[in-house]
């Protein structure tokens, strides 16, 4: 399966030169409705007392708490959306990557809290009901520790991470979940802010008080495809960002239509790609 990524020309040449992509923390996304659906979720915070639940307090007991435990790779089904191109492209002067999501180990559900197969986003005008069952109530400490895809804890990092509001469906997104929390940690080679965990091997990056990175790695001939903007007109720069990538890559120029509102993919006929 192939799912898309859109990005600045100038952060997809930081991804293939690492070979590894940023997993956000979703307290760090632009859509300030993010996770309020666990509003309609119950779980167990006290272990003396099994009827307790904190519904009131869920959004931020999570933003606070479990939040810091998970990132999210933001996928797309779509590589040729118009708006897509515009916020999230560089207003078309960027890239998208191709993924094959099972060769990148997204589909894993030993080392995915939510794998690619499992992660498309569901788009309403409410909030999802609520749930309130033993099935579905978890203790706190749990829901923040969990490292891989089960049944018993997805109904609830589907509440928490699945839910947007009808305005996004345009994205038509998929999500990818993974733990990256340092409670896992494990130091690899020695160098500084690189760590490994049962999700992947990592490189934690501070950009300011309240933002930080967890880049995941990911071989990089799981890049299948790449889309260049239609107004990515960077020759040099296509070129150095070829050579990097594996030679059976395919690779489309974006173009306007000209009959139709729509982005069209024509074959980039550049040096050694065809």
């Amino acid at each position: 399966m192939i799912l898309y990524k859109y990005v600045s020309f100038e952060n997809a040449l930081k991804i293939i030169e690492s070979a590894s992509i940023s997993f956000t923390k979703a307290n760090q996304f632009n859509d300030p409705f993010e996770m309020q659906a666990i509003s309609n979720y119950s779980y167990i915070i006290d272990d003396s007392d099994p009827s307790l639940t904190l519904l009131e307090t869920a959004p931020s007991k999570l933003k606070t708490g479990v939040n810091m435990s998970y990132g999210v790779l933001s996928l797309t089904r779509a590589p040729l959306n118009n708006l897509m191109w515009s916020h999230y492209g560089d207003e078309h002067r960027g890239v998208v990557l191709g993924f094959d999501v099972n060769e990148a180990g997204l589909c894993n559900k030993e080392t995915n809290v939510i794998p690619a197969n499992f992660g498309d986003i569901i788009y309403t005008k409410t909030f999802p009901t609520h749930l309130k069952n033993e099935s579905n109530s978890q203790r706190f400490d749990e829901l923040r520790s969990t490292a891989s895809y089960s049944q018993h804890s997805f109904d609830f990092f589907k509440y928490a991470y699945l839910f947007k509001g009808i305005d996004w469906a345009y994205e038509e997104e998929v999500r990818v979940v993974k733990n990256v929390g340092f409670h896992l940690y494990d130091r690899e080679d020695n160098r500084k802010n690189y760590y490994t965990n049962s999700n992947g091997k990592w490189q934690h990056m501070k950009i300011s008080e309240h933002k930080d990175l967890n880049l995941f790695s990911f071989p990089l001939s799981s890049i299948k495809e790449i889309y260049l903007g239609s107004n990515v007109h960077k020759i040099k720069e296509i070129k150095s960002l070829l050579e990097m990538l594996p030679e059976d890559i395919k690779v489309k120029s974006c173009a306007l239509n000209s009959n139709s509102y729509d982005i069209v993919a024509l074959n980039y006929f550049g040096e050694n790609k065809t």
